[in-house]
């Protein structure tokens, strides 16, 4: 899946771009747009006055927004610093969800030589895109 996920980007142009936000505490806002937009989860690091900020107990991530939420507003001059990986368009989460949906149109009420149902594991391994290509993918 993860070539597959590659090559979709590569085709899109939507390769990976690292960011860095970082803002300053008031005591008053808790939610911060992080410019970048959507926003890799698995790679975000985020730290208040240098204390590490573990997820999802720390702050939670609208990861397609690029917004991220504290429980609490930041105290005045707590310095904010957030490094990852955004997209131009899509997270791996979503190009996945695409390609299961491809494979599940493409495979509709298809049956292999022993009439066992088609689906994206065939005799363990990942269909092709040799295999989808008939159908316009």
């Amino acid at each position: 899946m993860a070539d597959l996920v590659s090559r979709v980007r590569l085709e899109l142009g939507d390769l990976p771009k690292e960011f860095t936000f970082t803002a300053d505490g008031d005591g008053v806002l808790k939610d911060f747009y992080l410019n970048t937009k959507p926003v890799d989860p698995y790679t975000l690091y985020v730290a208040v006055i240098d204390d590490v900020v573990p997820a999802p107990f720390g702050y939670k991530l609208e990861k397609d927004q690029g917004i991220i939420h504290f429980k609490d507003p930041l105290i005045v001059g707590a310095k904010l610093v957030v490094n990852g990986t955004g997209y131009r368009y899509f997270t791996d989460s979503d190009i996945e969800r695409f390609i299961n949906t491809a494979v599940e149109q493409h495979v509709y009420e298809r049956t292999d030589n022993f009439g066992s149902a088609v689906n994206l594991k065939m005799n363990n391994q990942l269909l092709s895109l040799q295999l989808l290509k008939p159908c316009g993918l």
